[in-house]
């Protein structure tokens, strides 16, 4: 893809992303309507809208013409009428001091050159012999159009036979390919050996690469296209019926001005047949420019679904976040209540194990007195300088005011 496709290209898509942002700016802030039948309910009450949008485009594109054409203007002006009557280039004919200049660049392929054939036909066998002619070979669509280029060319060196196979090419119908060509050249009694042999001489394609070198070096980028008088003209050409009865050659008043009052005039509508280049240009302006207003409709009939869809995916995802957090509560509240069974559990096996401790320790302190007195004198000895209230009984500790004398006794 070359830099200017790229550019065409990255524009467009600048240009689409730029509006889509703006139009949602606009509906955000409410000054564009933002649901179907509000957009159709605007539409509707502003249809002019689209005349306006069309008149627009149409200037535009009347504009950038006109700048075109004031482009590649300035261009042959500088190159001047020497680059475009080059014998290396061109097959030149009639006087060399006429008044009137006459330059075609065609292509043989090309329907637009075929469409103008008719009127520049006309006005060629009125004028020829007033008029200095330029007919230059530019083929920009494809190999048979090369192939037949190259026929022209080794064609000069054969006289007036080159116009004879230059005008039989151009009234053809179909698509001329290299079986078509050879048959016009031999048709209108070209030398096919000499022929042959000069389409292999190094002028002829030294020819086409000058014929492309003028072309860049003037802007030119379509066929047909003409330099008349030193103004030029781009795309096809149209019957005048007025001028073209025209044709007594009072020619004083310099046939014309411009010429193309008696052999046609230029209409917009056929622009021409552009080279590759441009047509991948135009491709990739025409595609942007289809992505702009695609996206500009798909955000007007998108932007109401899309608010739609956005609240659904937020009522949808607040409604998850309210199940998980349910279902976070249920769980922590079973986890609390297992915990608490297992607690309670555990404190049963605990109450049990005291009591069964309990129980084990007042059965080994039952008639075990030796044992209680042991741990009565042990926390005696603890108590060095503290008083300690014995009970007593009968002056004696109650311990032993339980022991009565036995009978006889001691």
């Amino acid at each position: 893809m070359n830099p200017q496709t790229k550019l065409a290209a990255l524009s467009g898509l600048c240009g689409a992303i730029i509006a889509i942002v703006a139009i949602y700016a606009a509906a955000a802030l409410g000054i564009f309507p933002v649901n179907g039948s509000a957009i159709q309910g605007y539409l509707m009450a502003h249809p002019d809208i689209l005349i306006d949008m069309t008149h627009k485009l149409e200037q535009q594109q009347a504009d950038e013409e006109d700048r075109e054409d004031r482009a590649i203007q300035h261009a042959v002006d500088k190159l001047g009428a020497k680059a475009f009557f080059n014998p290396k280039i061109a097959y030149i004919t009639g006087p060399q001091n006429a008044k009137t200049t006459f330059v075609e660049m065609f292509d043989y392929n090309c329907p637009y050159c075929r469409a103008s054939f008719p009127y520049i036909w006309e006005f060629y066998q009125a004028h020829k012999n007033e008029a200095r002619f330029a007919f230059i070979e530019f083929p920009i669509k494809g190999a048979d159009s090369t192939f037949a280029t190259r026929v022209a060319l080794a064609a000069r060196n054969q006289g007036d036979k080159y116009l004879a196979l230059h005008f039989a090419l151009m009234t053809e119908k179909q698509h001329v390919d290299a079986k078509m060509i050879l048959a016009d050249a031999q048709k209108v009694g070209i030398d096919m050996n000499k022929l042959q042999a000069d389409m292999k001489s190094p002028e002829v394609a030294l020819g086409i690469h000058d014929s492309y070198a003028l072309a860049k070096a003037a802007y030119i980028d379509s066929t047909p296209f003409f330099v008349v008088d030193g103004k030029i003209r781009r795309g096809a050409l149209e019957a005048d019926t007025q001028g073209l009865s025209d044709h007594t050659l009072g020619l004083q008043v310099r046939i014309l001005p411009p010429i193309f009052r008696v052999i046609g005039v230029y209409t917009r509508a056929a622009r021409g047949c552009p080279t590759g280049e441009v047509v991948m240009q135009r491709f990739a302006g025409t595609v942007t420019a289809w992505l702009i207003i695609a996206l500009v409709g798909f955000s007007l009939w998108g932007y109401p679904l899309y608010n739609v869809y956005a609240s659904r995916l937020a009522g949808e995802a607040e409604l998850a976040r309210a199940n998980y957090s349910k279902q976070v509560q249920i769980q922590t509240s079973m986890s609390k209540m297992e915990a608490a069974k297992f607690e309670a559990q555990a404190e049963v096996i605990r109450a049990g194990g005291v009591a069964k401790a309990n129980k084990i320790i007042g059965d080994s302190l039952q008639n075990n007195e030796a044992y209680l007195r042991y741990l009565f004198v042990n926390n005696l000895a603890d108590t060095k300088d503290q008083v300690i209230y014995v009970p007593t009984e009968a002056q004696l500790p109650i311990l032993e005011a339980g022991r009565r004398p036995s009978p006889g006794g001691q």
